[in-house]
């Protein structure tokens, strides 16, 4: 029996303020946004097929700018004008999520059924993502206790490595 792999694309993307990126890209299976996007009504023209299918591969959290370099990589008639209306209309239908990390531009990422939150290299830039089950017990039991149920939340943490030397 013979097993099919996925392959993984590993791309290496033009520099950004943060300098190379690089990016392995797993083909998603099928592309949650795109389909997402066609379950809504949604008119699905190539160019914002383009952008539903790099924001779904993507495994960063990039910006527009960043979006719009790896689309207009795909294909050249791609506006970063089309890819901020592009990246509105998702984040309005609820099909990406827009984060504010500090760096004065918002980076996106698509919508997911399983929650986690975020720690944010303050040195590089670098999002992890993470899961806790203990900050999610303790989270609601927080808000219990005010007396409230607990619905929704965003978790950032904003951290510089342990080995980085203080400033003075």
């Amino acid at each position: 029996m013979v097993l099919s792999k996925e392959p993984t694309l590993s791309l290496r993307y033009p520099e950004t303020l943060l300098g190379t990126v690089e990016a392995n890209v797993a083909p998603v299976q099928p592309n949650h946004i795109e389909a997402q996007c066609v379950a809504k009504g949604m008119r699905m023209t190539e160019q914002r097929r383009v952008i539903a299918r790099v924001l779904s591969g993507s495994e960063d959290h990039p910006d527009v700018e960043e979006l719009f370099r790896r689309c207009a990589s795909i294909d050249s008639r791609i506006s970063i004008s089309t890819v901020y209306r592009t990246v509105k209309l998702f984040e309005d239908a609820g099909i990406v999520e827009r984060h504010d990390f500090r760096a004065g531009r918002a980076r996106y990422e698509q919508l997911r059924e399983s929650h986690h939150d975020h720690l944010i290299n303050l040195r590089t830039g670098e999002v992890i993502e993470f899961e806790s089950v203990e900050i999610e017990r303790l989270q609601a039991e927080v808000a219990r206790r005010l007396g409230y149920r607990l619905v929704d939340h965003r978790l950032e943490l904003y951290a510089v490595p342990l080995d980085d030397k203080p400033k003075g």
